[in-house]
């Protein structure tokens, strides 16, 4: 049987943290075998020593960085000693089988793989409006828009719960770039650039327990914005899917849509909070000012970040601004 390492970056979480370490020494798989690695990004409420005093019947390391150095990942990858390295969040909470689940979809493939497992939220959650469109959309969750479990696109590989073989994520270099939407990337260079393969497998499942509010997530997916005209600067083939054309060039019709995001964005998203307490009757309406007031932040931080690059004379770092 294959050792397994099981990499947690986490950050002002320590309550949330002691759960999904209580839920991984509830695994299936032997404890013997599996190995957790805390990464801890200068946590200040107590994360480090709750992780040293946490009796766990598997190995457990603790490992401290300072300023995100380097993303979580990566730097749980060089610490881990298992074969299989499982990437999770702080805020996710393993089900029983998650590991063992895991580890049988890498014994099917030969070659290299990154095996994406089920999150969604926990059962008999009270959820929000945000919550049930943020799920329903695949805003924060998409496993169940995914086709082809054999054949992943690329932008459902996210973080929060997915696997490799060590030695083939560090083969790539790992995850690379800016904070935000450096999985979606990751995904992509792993699969036209070394050959992997992106697999599902819905019964490597776990629970979401947490979720930004939409303010925070609007301001986030400004964030996503900016970082993907970074991304596809270093990587040309990715404007389609991350949208860049939309924020500068692609001609009148780009124009139209980012003008009438405007107008929309100002007009509704003032009313979302009543719409908000409306639910569920509001939902149709609601739902498209959420995707509206988020596809315009994505934009604008992308279009931000081109007209600062513009302003630094770095031109061929973005389309033309038309």
């Amino acid at each position: 049987m294959k050792t397994v390492t099981v990499a947690i970056g986490t950050h002002n979480r320590r309550e949330i943290l002691r759960k999904c370490l209580s839920a991984l020494a509830a695994q299936t798989y032997p404890a013997e075998l599996i190995e957790v690695v805390v990464v801890d990004n200068e946590s200040s409420d107590g994360s480090r020593e709750m992780v040293e005093s946490f009796k766990a019947p598997y190995k457990l390391k603790y490992a401290w960085q300072k300023n995100r150095a380097d993303d979580s990942s990566n730097v749980g990858a060089r610490l881990a000693s298992g074969e299989i390295v499982i990437f999770i969040d702080d805020d996710v909470i393993p089900h029983s089988a998650m590991v063992e689940e895991h580890v049988k979809t890498h014994e099917r493939n030969e070659g290299p793989a990154a095996v994406i497992g089920r999150l969604d939220w926990p059962a008999g959650k009270p959820m929000s409006p945000f919550e049930e469109y943020a799920c329903s959309s695949g805003a924060l969750m998409a496993c169940h828009k995914i086709k082809d479990p054999e054949n992943v696109d690329f932008k459902y590989a996210l973080h929060g719960n997915i696997s490799f073989r060590r030695e083939d994520f560090l083969k790539t270099g790992g995850y690379t770039g800016e904070y935000y939407m450096a999985d979606t990337v990751f995904a992509h260079r792993a699969k036209t650039e070394f050959g992997m393969a992106l697999k599902h497998n819905p019964a490597a499942s776990a629970d979401h327990v947490e979720c930004a509010p939409f303010p925070l997530y609007l301001d986030r997916r400004e964030l996503c914005g900016a970082a993907a005209v970074s991304y596809v600067h270093r990587h040309p083939e990715l404007a389609g899917a991350l949208r860049t054309t939309l924020a500068g060039g692609g001609g009148a019709g780009a124009r139209s849509l980012r003008a009438a995001l405007f107008i929309a964005h100002n007009a509704l998203r003032p009313l979302i909070p009543a719409l908000e307490k409306l639910y569920p009757a509001s939902k149709p309406l609601l739902f498209f000012s959420y995707r509206v007031c988020a596809l315009h932040r994505y934009l604008k931080g992308a279009r931000d970040r081109m007209l600062d690059a513009q302003k630094h004379g770095l031109k061929e770092f973005v389309d033309p601004l038309v």
